[in-house]
C-alpha cells in the first residue's frame, strides 16, 4: 500500500475550516435526531428494497411528539398491536414478498411505550434482527417523531443509483466516509470502499470519520454509561460503548498511523463478516490487529486516554458541518455519494472530481455491487 502524504494541503484547509467552526459551536450543534425505532426501519429499508432513504423522505408528514398524549399502556392490546406493526412494516417497506418482517415480542417500557423485537426472513434464514417502538396506534421515536399505524409511509421504493452525479473538480480530492464502527451498513461501505480509497491515496485525502449522538441514552431511559463516553451524554453512539471507544481508537490509529488505518479497517472488516468480532469483544481484538499492520498499541492507549474528548468534538462538529446524520455517509469534495456501493463506482466517482485523473483510475475494480443501500 502507497503511503499518504503528510503535509496536504487540504488538510490544512479542512482544519482551518473546523476551527472556524468551533467559535460558533453552540448554534451549529444539533440535538440527535436518530433512534433505534429510526435505525430499525433503515435496516428494513436497505436489506430488502436496497433504498437509501433521506430523513426528508422518511419524517415528510410526522407530527411532534410533543403534542401527543400516550394512552394508558395498561388498555393496549398487545396482539392486536403486534400484528399492527407487523403489517406496517411489511406494508410499507417491502417489495420483495420473500422476505419478511415478523415480530417476534413485545414488552412494556417506561412512559406508555412497547418494545417490540422482530427478525427479518428471506426465506427460512434470518437475514437481520432489531426492536421498534410503539404506543397504541403509532410507531414513536422518542423526542422526535410519531408514525401513525394507520396511514401508509409515502417513501420513495426504488433509489436510480446510475444517475451520473456531479462532483466539484480539485488537484487532489477530499474523500470523507462517517461510519459508526459496528454500523453492520458502515463496515459494508469500508469493505466496498477499501481498495479504490487506497488505490488512488497518493492523490486524494482520504479520512475515516464517525457518527456522534448527543443524549442517546436519557432518550430511551438506558444508562449513560452503556452508550455514551461522558456522563453529559455529549459523545454517544447507537451500538454501545464499546463502538464509542473503538470510534477513539479508529481516529488516533488516523491521527498518529493514517499510513496504517485502512490496513486496520480491512483486518477488522475481515473477521467482522467471519463472524470473529463484534462489541462485545473488541476491546481486545484491535490490539491483535493493530499489532499486525505495526501499530503500537501503548501510543493508541494513551492516545485514547489523553485526546477522545478533543477527537470526539470534531466529530461532532464535522457531523454538524456536512450534516452527516447516519452511517455510511461519504463526501466527495463535500458533496454526499449517493452511487452504488461497490469498489468501481466508487472510483469512478472519486476520478471524475480530478482536474486531470490520475492513471490509476485506468484501473478496473469490481463491479458486481453485492451491497445494499442501507443506513444505520
Amino acid at each position: 500500500m502507497a503511503k499518504k502524504k503528510k503535509n496536504n494541503s487540504k488538510n490544512v484547509q479542512k482544519k482551518e475550516h473546523v476551527e472556524h467552526k468551533k467559535n460558533d459551536s453552540k448554534s451549529i450543534i444539533p440535538k440527535n435526531q436518530n433512534s433505534i425505532m429510526t435505525m430499525a426501519i433503515f435496516l428494513i429499508i436497505g436489506l430488502i428494497i436496497g433504498a437509501l432513504i433521506t430523513y426528508g423522505a422518511i419524517l415528510s408528514a410526522p407530527m411532534s411528539s410533543e403534542s401527543y398524549e400516550l394512552p394508558d399502556a395498561n388498555s393496549i392490546n398487545v396482539n392486536e398491536l403486534s400484528q399492527k406493526v407487523e403489517a406496517y412494516l411489511n406494508e410499507n417497506f417491502l417489495s420483495d414478498n420473500s422476505v419478511v418482517v415478523t415480530i417476534t415480542g413485545i414488552e412494556k417500557v417506561d412512559n406508555g411505550f412497547f418494545e417490540l423485537t422482530f427478525e427479518i426472513k428471506e426465506g427460512s434464514e434470518v437475514v437481520a434482527e432489531g426492536s421498534v417502538f410503539a404506543s397504541e396506534n403509532n410507531l414513536v421515536s422518542p423526542g422526535a417523531y410519531i408514525f401513525n399505524l394507520d396511514e401508509p409511509l409515502n417513501i420513495p421504493t426504488e433509489v436510480d443509483n446510475n444517475e451520473e452525479q456531479i462532483f466539484t473538480k480539485s488537484e487532489e480530492p477530499i474523500v470523507d466516509l462517517f461510519i459508526m464502527s459496528f454500523c453492520p451498513f458502515g463496515l459494508q461501505a469500508v469493505r466496498e470502499f477499501s481498495e479504490p480509497i487506497q488505490l488512488l491515496s497518493e492523490r486524494s485525502d482520504t479520512k475515516l470519520g464517525y457518527v456522534i449522538y448527543s443524549n442517546y441514552a436519557s432518550s430511551y431511559g438506558l444508562k449513560a454509561e452503556d452508550y455514551c463516553f461522558d456522563e453529559e451524554e455529549k459523545y454517544c453512539s447507537m451500538h454501545g460503548i464499546n463502538e464509542v471507544n473503538e470510534d477513539v481508537r479508529e481516529l488516533c490509529i488516523q491521527k498518529y498511523y493514517p499510513e496504517k488505518i485502512w490496513e486496520y479497517m480491512d483486518l477488522l472488516v475481515e473477521d467482522y463478516y467471519a463472524g470473529l468480532v463484534s462489541t462485545s469483544n473488541i476491546e481486545s481484538k484491535w490490539k491483535d490487529y493493530a499489532q499486525q499492520v505495526g501499530i503500537d498499541v501503548e501510543k493508541i492507549e494513551q492516545c485514547f486516554a489523553e485526546e477522545a474528548i478533543e477527537l470526539l468534538e470534531e466529530q461532532v462538529l464535522l457531523n454538524s458541518i456536512y450534516n452527516v446524520t447516519g452511517s455510511p455517509t461519504a463526501l466527495i469534495n463535500e458533496t454526499k455519494y449517493t452511487g452504488d456501493r461497490n469498489p468501481e463506482a466508487f472510483k469512478q466517482a472519486i476520478c471524475s472530481a480530478y482536474f486531470e485523473a490520475p492513471t490509476e483510475c485506468e484501473q478496473v475494480l469490481d463491479d458486481s455491487n453485492p451491497a445494499v443501500n442501507g443506513s444505520c
